[in-house]
């Protein structure tokens, strides 16, 4: 075993766990996508990272749900760039503003749900998992 490499990578769970407390989630985003990605959809991607990570693994989702979850945002995004190409029609990169507030809440625009098979509540930092309704 790697325990070195095991250590780098709970390093960067906990420093993705601080940056959702702290509000500073922008940090994580790598430079080249910075502004190419929808302030909701970054917000979901990173919450069921988040969400795969918990220390329990009764408490993380299955690939089903994070296989649904991700197609959801997939689907947010590319309703956000095609209402970028209708303000910019001649625009390579739709270009986002960056949202200070995403480590904040969840997205407005869809509910979801945080169970655990123990019933116990999910720390405030932690996403939800099942997605139950999402407007448009």
């Amino acid at each position: 075993m790697d325990f070195k490499l095991m250590e780098k990578r709970q390093g960067l769970v906990k420093w993705a766990q601080k940056c959702k407390r702290e509000g500073t989630i922008n940090e994580i985003i790598d430079p080249y996508l910075m502004g190419k990605i929808d302030p909701e959809c970054f917000k979901i991607y990173f919450d069921i990272a988040i969400s795969c990570v918990r220390n329990k693994g009764e408490a993380r989702p299955t690939m089903g749900e994070v296989e649904l979850i991700l197609e959801h945002a997939l689907q947010l995004q590319q309703s956000a760039d095609a209402t970028m190409k209708d303000v910019d029609p001649t625009g390579d990169v739709c270009i986002y503003p960056i949202d200070d507030s995403l480590g904040d809440s969840s997205p407005a625009n869809c509910e979801y749900t945080c169970n655990d098979s123990s019933g116990d509540a999910s720390p405030p930092w932690a996403p939800s998992l099942s997605l139950q309704s999402c407007k448009k």
